[in-house]
């Protein structure tokens, strides 16, 4: 359509629904970038937390490991500390001591008890006991 003084007048309704359609256009656009965005981190999501559920699953599987070595190790310690006790003649828990704790007060452990009973301090000596199952 041509005004009267020869330009051409723009319809006003048509730039509105171009400018409307335009916008509905932009707004699919980011409506579909967002959507694949959430998408994107629930992969990511998924994969984070299937990679913990895997640290943690070897995480117990090393501590139950722990648990067994730990209890193999008390065992053994048990058995030294019975062979101990029985290599110097089951004298260790006579005199009142575990043989454990008796390898723990060391000469102090001895010397303590030759004061309490002079009479035994050679014969429940552990040293003396070990240098004559050495000989």
């Amino acid at each position: 359509m041509r005004s009267s003084h020869g330009s051409f007048c723009i319809n006003p309704n048509r730039e509105s629904d171009q400018r409307k359609q335009q916008n509905r256009l932009a707004q699919r656009e980011f409506r579909q970038r967002k959507q694949a965005y959430v998408k994107e981190l629930e992969v990511r999501v998924n994969l984070l937390a299937r990679s913990k559920d895997e640290q943690l699953e070897g995480m117990k599987v090393t501590i139950r490991t722990l648990v067994e070595e730990n209890q193999q190790l008390r065992e053994v310690l048990g058995h030294l500390g019975r062979f101990i006790g029985s290599g110097l003649g089951g004298c260790l828990p006579e005199i009142g001591l575990s043989p454990l704790g008796q390898l723990v007060m060391g000469d102090l452990g001895a010397e303590m008890h030759s004061r309490e009973n002079p009479e035994l301090t050679q014969a429940y000596s552990p040293i003396a006991a070990l240098k004559t199952l050495a000989s």
